[in-house]
């Protein structure tokens, strides 16, 4: 949630970005995000994805039923503690798709994962379950066999009323081939020169090559975690992606050393925690001779920083920005304030690709 500002700061803040973005359902999506990034409420989420006409509108109805139904279990029971049964795919998903719900740890049979933390919480095992939190709530998170596991449950005695057996059967789903190239507003032009900042797996660069039919001159594409940045080049290697540039290289507002969370996957990141160093640049150092023409940028929560560090690439060739906004929450109040600050006549618009709170873009163009 947004902590760091004055009431009054953000409401002239969020007033001067809505009124500067271009259309109804960039302000509808907008309105909805800043109040779900403001107080963590999950109906305001559920409300925004309910604008999007391609997903499952029974879905967003179950998980808003389960949350209103934690939500009362909680007001209900304020000393009793969540916990999910099954550290698996089906138990990670709720975790993250609940992140703001105070979990209280992870139950797993498997005496492996008991080891280690799951999602950054303890995983306990049935025992100590039945055995110690008996006056606590556990949701079954797991899409098989989550009868038996209740039944189990019921039968060595925990509490029937603190079962929740509620079965969303949640897959994360994002509109990727719309995504950074919503043809309603976005259009290729001649000899495009693509920065794709965060390539993960050169998916991007490929979705680029087929939205401007391969009439482009060069894609520059930059990551900095070295087990994707080498997935990437088996990709443009496979692929057989022609007029690419890799770079093993972060995106940020100077040519620095910073630490990073090596995951190898899209979510490794820039952080003080990380226990890796890693190269980052700015484009205006690197890259100032080039007309560039559209830039793409997701690398989870540098996106400010790596735009400062392109600011005179984006004031002299004022190029297409796919921007994500939703790493930090901040980031949909100060990356379009930035940008209208450097480029006035930049029309914004806002979209949103995931059945979850990922994958916010702001365009500018």
């Amino acid at each position: 949630m947004i902590i760091d500002y004055k009431l009054d700061e953000i409401f002239l803040k969020a007033k001067k970005v809505y009124n500067s973005l271009a259309d109804e359902k960039s302000k509808k999506i907008f309105s909805l995000r800043i109040l779900y990034n403001l107080t963590g409420d999950y109906d305001y989420l559920f409300d925004m994805i309910e604008l999007l006409s391609e997903f499952d509108t029974n879905e967003v109805y179950k998980l808003r039923k389960f949350y209103h139904m934690i939500k009362k279990i909680k007001e209900e029971n304020k000393s009793s503690k969540l916990i999910i049964y099954g550290a698996g795919r089906q138990g990670n998903y709720l975790f993250d798709i609940f992140r703001n719900i105070d979990w209280h740890c992870f139950c797993d049979k498997d005496m492996q994962k008991q080891k280690n933390n799951f999602c950054g919480l303890k995983v306990i095992s049935p025992e100590e379950l039945i055995d110690k939190n008996k006056n606590d709530f556990v949701i079954i998170g797991i899409k098989n066999n989550s009868k038996e596991v209740y039944n189990e449950l019921i039968s060595k005695g925990f509490p029937d009323k603190h079962i929740i057996n509620y079965e969303i059967n949640f897959d994360l789903k994002i509109l990727f081939e719309k995504q950074y190239f919503d043809d309603t507003f976005i259009l290729p032009e001649e000899n495009e020169i693509f920065i794709d900042a965060g390539s993960f797996n050169c998916d991007t660069s490929l979705l680029f090559k087929k939205w401007c039919n391969e009439n482009y001159k060069k894609i520059y594409a930059f990551e900095p975690d070295y087990l994707n940045y080498l997935n990437c080049k088996d990709v443009i290697k496979e692929r057989k992606i022609d007029r690419i540039e890799l770079y093993n290289y972060g995106l940020w507002s100077e040519n620095d050393t910073l630490y990073f969370n090596k995951e190898g996957n899209s979510s490794s990141s820039i952080s003080e925690e990380g226990c890796e160093k890693i190269h980052v640049v700015s484009l205006d150092n690197i890259l100032s001779e080039e007309k560039i023409s559209f830039i793409k940028m997701d690398i989870e929560g540098a996106e400010l920083q790596g735009l400062k560090g392109a600011k005179n690439i984006i004031v002299k060739n004022r190029p297409k920005l796919a921007i994500c906004i939703y790493h930090k929450p901040e980031d949909i109040l100060e990356i379009p304030l930035y940008l209208q600050s450097i480029v006035p006549d930049y029309k914004f618009y806002i979209r949103h690709y995931s059945n979850h709170d990922i994958e916010t873009v702001l365009y500018a163009v």
